[in-house]
C-alpha cells in the first residue's frame, strides 16, 4: 500500500475504506432496528 507516489490515491483509497466501514456499521443498525421493530418492518 505504500508504493503509491500520489498522496491523494491514498486518500481516496482511506475514504473508500471509511465509507466502506461506515456503511456495513449503517447497514449493522438498520439490520438491528428491523429485528427490534418485529419480522414485519424487516423486508425492504
Amino acid at each position: 500500500m505504500a508504493d503509491s507516489p500520489d498522496p491523494s490515491g491514498h486518500r481516496v483509497r482511506t475514504a473508500v475504506t471509511i465509507a466502506d466501514k461506515l456503511h456495513q456499521l449503517l447497514a449493522a443498525l438498520v439490520e438491528t432496528r428491523a429485528a427490534a421493530s418485529g419480522p414485519s418492518a424487516g423486508s425492504p
